[in-house]
């Protein structure tokens, strides 16, 4: 459900997606995709992550990607610089 006071700063830039009656099948409300992204909320640190009540999902996902990067070799270890 998109956040009604998210959605009354919007003023004049608001209104509900066109529905499939329309003829502009293509139109974009960016007003509309910005306030259904906004409303996603994720985690912005691994301590939210692991701390959330999705932490195993959250789990996964960060052990399948760390996977992902060890497999496709994409990076190097080196040594540090001196100093």
């Amino acid at each position: 459900m998109v956040n009604q006071k998210m959605m009354s700063n919007l003023g004049p830039h608001w209104s509900e997606p066109l529905g499939p009656h329309r003829s502009n099948k293509h139109h974009v409300n960016y007003a509309y995709a910005y306030i259904a992204a906004c409303s996603l909320i994720e985690p912005q640190t691994y301590e939210q992550a692991t701390s959330s009540d999705n932490q195993d999902d959250w789990q996964q996902a960060m052990d399948e990607e760390y996977a992902s990067l060890i497999k496709n070799k994409t990076w190097d270890i080196v040594l540090l610089p001196k100093g």
